[in-house]
């Protein structure tokens, strides 16, 4: 079956590794990282799905879910793409404050402080935040019903119709 038949999104997890990150001397969204012929991981990604909406005949949007720290990047990134054959759509994680050590509590003294006194919580949040950003009821509003999951720097992780046929009943 062709996915043209099939009601599914992809989502690539858009997340921040300050690990990664500082080892690679970035600041910021690591699918922004130029990866091959000066491509970002990001570029791949819409790539991949353009390609896949124009052979399937299909109009598949890509999800990406940023935090705090890559959410502005994410947004002057994606205008590049407006032209193009793919649908994007940005939502944002949650973000919990980080706890003192020693004393147990939170180092945030309120919301509004910076980016230090916060942690985003990584993929374990994502359907939270799909649903608590309205991503979810859009979609089911538009007779999605599957969601195809993946990290933006694993590129090979695509969605293939014949075996995502296997989990149809």
């Amino acid at each position: 079956m062709a996915a043209s038949g099939l009601q599914w999104v992809r989502l690539v997890l858009q997340t921040f590794w300050p690990y990664a990150n500082e080892c690679l001397g970035m600041a910021g969204a690591k699918s922004a990282l130029e990866v091959q012929n000066e491509l970002t991981f990001l570029d791949l990604a819409v790539q991949q799905m353009e390609h896949l909406n124009t052979t399937e005949k299909s109009d598949v949007p890509l999800l990406l879910m940023t935090s705090f720290n890559t959410e502005e990047d994410t947004i002057r990134i994606i205008k590049k793409y407006a032209n193009r054959q793919v649908k994007i759509t940005t939502f944002n994680q949650s973000r919990y404050p980080r706890i003192l050590k020693d004393t147990m509590l939170p180092f945030a003294k309120s919301v509004h402080e910076g980016k230090a006194a916060w942690y985003p919580p990584g993929h374990g949040d994502l359907y939270t935040s799909l649903h608590r950003s309205g991503v979810l009821d859009r979609l089911l509003a538009d007779g999605k019903e599957y969601l195809f999951v993946s990290n933006s720097d694993n590129l090979g992780a695509v969605s293939v119709s014949p075996y995502f046929c296997l989990f149809r009943g």
